[in-house]
């Protein structure tokens, strides 16, 4: 993979375009909403987005490992509470039906430890979490390339591919204020890629 990189980048260096090399890890990330309780009322529906790095999803049985562990970035956001932070997670199979020779069903209970901050609140916060995965998963191992008059991509994907849905439950300690929410939206896997993007120089000049 890194000799094909490579070698499209020195071809790319003597035929008079702009290259921007790019890379992107084994990431996960979710989207969803659910009910929230803030000491004893209820809140408005918040909005929940994750981005993480789960870095085992780059092994070639990816599919089948019974472990997984990850961290990232998280957002909470409601009309009366928006909530930054960052999170650890670990967890673990709990039921998996193969699919394929490198693909699978799979549902996944992981735990997160979290640490939260809220613009309003100069003490960071903390959180933890029960949230369980059903996904379906394939390990993707193939080149990219595209090209048209105006430049083009070419790059290497590698790693684990998945989408699915997730179920959570959440507390969580911020402001000065206990908080419980009940979740559940989409997540998704992508595999880990690198590779560079390029504009042929003309293109700038004739514009």
């Amino acid at each position: 993979m890194r000799r094909y990189v490579a070698a499209i980048a020195l071809a790319l260096s003597t035929s008079g375009c702009i290259a921007f090399p790019f890379g992107l890890p084994p990431t996960t990330m979710s989207v969803g909403t659910g009910v929230r309780v803030t000491e004893g009322q209820s809140a408005a529906p918040p909005i929940s987005f994750r981005a993480g790095v789960n870095p085992l999803g780059l092994s070639k049985t990816a599919a089948f490992r019974n472990f997984d562990a990850g961290f990232g970035y998280l957002y909470q956001g409601s009309p009366g509470q928006k909530v930054h932070g960052a999170y650890l997670e670990a967890g673990h199979v709990i039921a998996r039906s193969r699919t394929g020779e490198r693909s699978a069903n799979r549902i996944f209970a992981m735990g997160q430890l979290r640490m939260l901050y809220d613009p309003t609140s100069p003490v960071l916060g903390r959180g933890a979490a029960l949230r369980f995965v059903l996904e379906t998963t394939s390990y993707a191992s193939a080149a990219l390339a595209e090209v048209d008059r105006n430049g083009g991509v070419f790059g290497w994907a590698e790693g684990e591919g998945a989408i699915g849905f997730y179920a959570e439950a959440d507390t969580s300690y911020v402001a000065n204020k206990y908080s419980y929410a009940f979740t559940g939206g989409l997540t998704v896997r992508l595999p880990s890629v690198v590779g560079i993007a390029f504009a042929w120089a003309w293109a700038f000049l004739t514009k």
